[in-house]
C-alpha cells in the first residue's frame, strides 16, 4: 500500500527547490510507468467527497483545510512525516489542491499531464502558475470575506430598525388608557420618546411617525369622547339625585309615623311596667290595649323597612360624589326606624311578661286560698288537723281511703302525734298524694299480673294447636315417602324415557306418581291452612310470638315440599314423553290417511261428494270415518280416526 502514497509526493513538495523537483519528477515518472504494467483497484476513503478538478485549477472550496485519509488503520500523513516541507501546512494545502479525488487507476497520466503539459511546462512556470492560483484564491477569499461583512452589517442594520419599531410601537401603547387629566402629560412623553427611537428606525422611520401622528390624534379624540361622557353622566347623576332626595322624603314622612306610633305604644305600656301590683282582670285588660297599640306601630316599622328594600336601587343608583351625603342621610333615618323597633320590642316584651306575672300570681293566691278553705272545711278552723280529719279530707277530696296507720305517721312526724298544724298542711297532702301513688302502682302490679296470666294461658293453647298442626305434618310423612318412591320409578327415569320404553309402563307410573304427589301435596297445603288460621286468628300481643313458634313447623313443610319437587319432574318427563309419543302416533296417522285418500285417485271435489254421503255440504266424524274405513287396505282404529280428523 505504500507504492500507492508515492504519487503524493510531490504534492507535499512543491515548494522544493527546482534540482529536487526536476529529478523527483523524473523518479515519479519511472514509477508511474511501472504503476501502469500493475494496475492497482481504485482507492475509497469514505468520505463522500465530491469529484475533484483536474491538478493545476482552483477548487471549489477554497479555503477548506486538507486532511488526508489514515490508510487502513495506519497513521495518517502529518506535516513531520516529510520534513515539513512545501506545503506541508494543512491549511496551504488545502487552498492549493483543495480536495483531491486520487487513487484511481489513471490518476498518473492526468497528473503529468496537467502538471507539466506533457514535459513543455518548466518548473519555473508551474511554480508561477501555482503563485497565480494562490492569489487569485486570496482574492476570492477576501471578496467572499468583504461580501459576508455587508451582509452582517446589513442584517445588524435590519435587526436595530426592526427594534426601533418595536420600541416605537410599546411607547404607542400607553395612548391606550389616557384620561383627561393624564392626556398631556403622556403626549409629551411619548413624543419625546418616539423622536429618540425614530434614527434607529431607518427606511421606516416615516411610517412610525405617521403612526405615531394617527394614534396621539386617536387618543385625543377618545379623551373628548370620555369628557362628553362625563358631562352627560354627570347630568344623569344629577337628576338621580333629584330623584333619590324625594325617595328620602318620603321615607322620612313614613319614620315619622313609626315614630309617632311607637310613643303612643310607650305611653300605653307605661302603666304596666310601671305597676309593681295588678290584678289578673287589670294586667289582662292592659296586655289587651298594649297588644292593639303594638299592632299598629309594627305596621309602621314594616312599612318602613319595606319601602327601604323596595326603594334602594333609587339611593344606590346616585354616583359620587352626590351619593355621601345622601348616604349619610339614609343611616340616619335607618337609625331612627331600628330605634322605634327598639321600642316595640322591648314594650311588647315586657307588658307580656308583666301581666303573666300578674297571672300567675293571681293563680297562686287562688290555689293558696283553695289550701286555706280545704283545711278549713274540714278542722272547723282551728289551728290543727286531727287524725280523724286527715282521713275526712283524704275521703273528701281525693275519694281516698287513707288508713289510719298511715294519718298516725304523719301526725307524729309533723305534729303532737295526735294532730298536724296548719303550716305542715301542704305535707298532710303529700302523704296522702304518696299513698295513692302506692296504691294505684300496687293496682297497675296487680293488673299486670292478670294480664301476664291471661298471656301465658293463650301461649298455651296457642301451644296445643301448634303442636296438633304438627301431629298432622307427621300423619302426612307417609304420603310424602309415598310420592317420593312413586318419582323414583325406573320407568320415569331418563335412561328409560330415552331407551325404548313401554307406553303402558309409562302411563301407569306417570298416574301413579301423580295421584302420589297430588295426596301429598293437599296434605302439606291442609298444613299451611292451618299456620295461616294460627296466625290470623291471634291477639295482638301474642301474633308476633306465634310468628316465631310456627316457623320450626313451616320449616319442616318446606323441607317435605322440596322432596316433592324430584316427583314432580318424573312426573313431568313422563307426560311430556307422552305428548311426544302421541304426536308422532298422529302424524303417522295422517300420513295413513293422506295414502287412503290418494288411492281412491279422485280430486278434490269427487272426494268431498264421496264423504259427503247425506249431501248436507259438510263432512262430519261419522261421514270421514265411513270414507277412511272404506278405504282398501285400512288399518286405524276409530280412535285415531277420530283424532286426525
Amino acid at each position: 500500500m505504500a507504492r500507492r502514497w508515492l504519487l503524493l509526493l510531490l504534492l507535499l513538495r512543491c515548494d522544493a527547490q527546482e534540482s529536487d523537483l526536476l529529478a523527483e519528477v523524473a523518479r515519479l515518472k519511472a514509477e508511474v510507468e511501472r504503476l501502469k504494467a500493475q494496475p492497482a483497484p481504485p482507492l475509497n476513503f469514505g468520505y463522500g467527497q465530491a469529484a475533484q478538478p483536474p491538478y493545476g485549477q482552483p477548487s471549489q472550496a477554497m479555503g477548506q483545510a486538507y486532511v488526508p485519509p489514515p490508510a487502513y488503520g495506519q497513521q495518517a500523513f502529518s506535516q513531520q512525516a516529510f520534513g515539513q516541507q512545501g506545503y506541508g501546512q494543512q491549511q496551504a494545502f488545502g487552498q492549493a489542491y483543495g480536495q483531491q479525488a486520487y487513487g484511481q487507476q489513471a490518476y498518473g497520466q492526468q497528473y503529468q499531464q496537467q502538471m507539466y503539459g506533457q514535459q513543455q511546462m518548466t518548473p519555473q512556470q508551474y511554480q508561477q502558475q501555482q503563485m497565480q492560483q494562490q492569489q487569485m484564491q486570496q482574492q476570492q477569499m477576501m471578496q467572499q470575506k468583504q461580501r459576508e461583512e455587508e451582509q452582517r452589517r446589513q442584517e445588524q442594520q435590519r435587526r436595530a430598525e426592526q427594534q426601533g419599531v418595536m420600541n416605537c410601537q410599546q411607547i404607542l401603547q400607553k395612548l391606550t388608557g389616557v384620561t383627561p387629566e393624564t392626556i398631556d402629560h403622556i403626549k409629551d412623553e411619548v413624543e419625546k420618546m418616539v423622536m429618540q427611537e425614530l434614527p434607529k428606525c431607518g427606511s421606516q422611520a416615516e411610517a412610525v411617525r405617521a403612526e405615531a401622528a394617527q394614534q396621539i390624534q386617536m387618543a385625543q379624540v377618545r379623551v373628548e369622547q370620555v369628557k362628553q361622557q362625563r358631562i352627560e353622566e354627570e347630568r344623569l347623576n344629577g337628576e338621580r339625585c333629584e330623584f333619590a332626595k324625594k325617595v328620602l322624603a318620603e321615607l322620612i314622612a313614613l319614620v315619622t309615623q313609626a315614630e309617632q306610633d311607637t310613643a303612643a305604644l310607650k305611653t300605653t305600656a307605661a302603666p304596666v311596667l310601671e305597676s309593681k301590683i295588678m290584678s289578673e282582670e287589670d294586667a289582662r285588660s292592659a296586655g289587651k290595649a298594649v297588644s292593639e297599640v303594638s299592632v299598629a306601630a309594627k305596621a309602621s316599622c314594616k312599612a318602613c323597612s319595606d319601602f327601604i328594600v323596595e326603594r334602594r336601587m333609587n339611593i344606590d343608583s346616585v354616583k359620587p360624589p352626590l351619593l355621601a351625603p345622601l348616604r349619610e342621610e339614609q343611616l340616619k333615618i335607618q337609625e331612627r326606624i331600628q330605634e322605634c323597633y327598639k321600642i316595640v320590642v322591648s314594650s311588647t316584651i315586657s307588658a307580656k311578661v308583666m301581666i303573666d306575672k300578674a297571672v300567675k300570681k293571681t293563680a297562686a293566691t287562688k290555689t293558696l286560698e283553695k289550701r286555706t278553705s280545704a283545711f278549713e272545711k274540714y278542722n272547723g278552723k282551728r289551728e290543727v288537723m286531727t287524725i280523724d280529719e286527715i282521713l275526712a279530707y283524704a275521703k273528701g277530696e281525693y275519694a281516698f281511703a287513707f288508713s289510719k296507720e298511715a294519718a298516725a305517721v304523719v301526725a307524729k312526724k309533723y305534729g303532737d302525734g295526735k294532730s298536724v298544724p296548719r303550716v305542715h298542711f301542704q305535707r298532710i297532702k303529700v302523704a296522702v298524694g304518696i299513698a295513692r301513688e302506692e296504691e294505684a302502682s300496687k293496682a297497675r302490679k296487680k293488673e299486670a299480673e292478670l294480664k301476664r296470666l291471661a298471656l301465658e294461658a293463650k301461649k298455651k293453647a296457642i301451644e296445643a294447636d301448634i303442636q296438633k298442626v304438627a301431629d298432622v305434618l307427621a300423619e302426612a310423612e307417609p304420603a310424602v315417602a309415598k310420592a317420593e318412591e312413586a318419582g323414583k320409578t325406573e320407568q320415569l327415569s331418563r335412561d328409560y324415557l330415552n331407551a325404548t320404553p313401554d307406553k303402558d309402563a309409562v302411563t301407569a307410573a306417570m298416574e301413579s306418581a301423580s295421584a302420589a304427589l297430588k295426596d301429598a301435596q293437599g296434605e302439606l297445603g291442609d298444613v299451611r291452612t292451618r299456620l295461616s288460621d294460627l296466625v290470623s286468628s291471634a291477639d295482638d300481643d301474642v301474633k308476633q310470638w306465634v310468628t316465631i313458634e310456627i316457623r320450626k313447623v313451616e320449616m319442616k313443610v318446606a323441607a317435605m315440599d322440596a322432596r316433592l319437587v324430584q316427583t314432580g319432574q318424573a312426573g313431568e318427563r313422563g307426560r311430556h314423553f307422552l305428548q311426544m309419543l302421541e304426536a308422532k302416533e298422529l302424524h303417522a296417522a295422517k300420513i295413513e290417511v293422506a295414502k287412503l285418500l290418494r288411492s281412491k285417485k279422485l280430486d278434490v271435489e269427487e272426494l268431498f261428494k264421496a264423504a259427503d254421503k247425506d249431501g248436507d255440504g259438510v263432512v262430519n266424524l261419522v261421514d270421514f270415518t265411513a270414507l277412511i274405513e272404506g278405504c282398501e287396505g285400512c288399518k286405524l282404529s276409530g280412535e285415531k280416526i277420530e283424532q286426525v280428523y
